[in-house]
């Protein structure tokens, strides 16, 4: 999955605060990108991916889109975050902080 590319995933995360933060509606881009995220969860959460969920949960119109799967896959986030011990990546740890808030 290249979202995780340490270059392409910035631009996608910029292109998706871009377009939720326009206002229109729909949320077309960040509809694509929350869908492939989701259906692409695990590899998403183990790559730079993980940054681009962030965004998508920064901005309550895009937040919609991603915050009811993520929850449902709490259990699966907090286990991924124990079983990285003190090398949990920032990505996840920030995930997991805006999931609990």
């Amino acid at each position: 999955m290249l979202f995780g590319h340490p270059d392409l995933h910035r631009v996608l995360k910029d292109l998706v605060k871009q377009d939720a933060t326009q206002d229109q509606s729909p949320l077309d881009f960040c509809t694509q990108m929350a869908q492939i995220l989701l259906k692409n969860l695990d590899d998403a959460l183990n790559s730079r991916a993980v940054w681009i969920l962030n965004e998508l949960l920064e901005h309550e119109n895009s937040k919609k889109l991603v915050i009811a799967d993520l929850k449902k896959n709490m259990p699966k986030i907090k286990q991924m975050v124990k079983d990285a011990g003190k090398k949990v990546p920032k990505g996840l740890e920030v995930l997991l902080e805006k999931l609990t808030k």
